[in-house]
């Protein structure tokens, strides 16, 4: 899809002349496709400025085209309760990843280095069985799949363990890099 804006939007000013400026090239007879505005961590919009949330919620009409606003948060509904006034809004429920989801999605933020792949799903996995029982977040689990990955950059002990596909030899190797992951993520919780 077209991206709604030509130029970005400043969040300084949110008013209806910023939604005026969002506004597309004219369309043509028929052309009038659903676009969509998708807000993740929607709860940091309650605390910046009040006219910005009210004018996203309201972009369609502000706009005069066809637009959606979806907000992905993890906050109460209550939280966008004074903002939801024009219309309900439609909640909806999505489970937490799984295990085998999210192995499945660090396998793949490792084969962003082709050459180096194989290496990094195993670490990745190192990484999942050692934290999956502190923590299910999967920003956490990339950092510290990540944090182990560069370790390896640096050390062939643990680059020879991983291509192996030795369990027992790759945790052993990466024993110092796990505590201090583990340190690092209990200090910053």
């Amino acid at each position: 899809l077209p991206p709604l804006a030509q130029k970005p939007l400043s969040l300084c000013a949110p008013s209806e002349d910023g939604v005026a400026s969002a506004r597309p090239p004219a369309l043509k007879a028929g052309e009038d496709e659903t676009r969509y505005i998708v807000i993740d961590s929607a709860e940091r919009l309650c605390s910046m400025d009040a006219a910005l949330l009210p004018v996203l919620l309201r972009i369609a009409q502000l706009s005069a085209r066809n637009v959606c606003t979806i907000l992905v948060s993890s906050a109460a509904r209550q939280t966008f309760e004074p903002f939801l006034t024009a219309r309900p809004a439609l909640r909806l429920h999505f489970p937490p990843y799984s295990r085998i989801a999210i192995a499945r999605i660090l396998a793949h933020d490792a084969s962003s280095n082709p050459a180096r792949a194989e290496e990094y799903t195993e670490i990745a996995k190192v990484a999942l069985n050692v934290f999956w029982g502190q923590c299910r977040a999967l920003p956490e689990l990339r950092q510290v799949a990540w944090q182990l990955c560069e370790a390896a950059d640096h050390d062939p002990a643990v680059s020879s363990a991983a291509r192996e596909k030795d369990s027992v030899k790759l945790f052993r190797a990466l024993r110092p890099a796990l505590r201090q992951a583990s340190s690092s993520s209990s200090s910053s919780a």
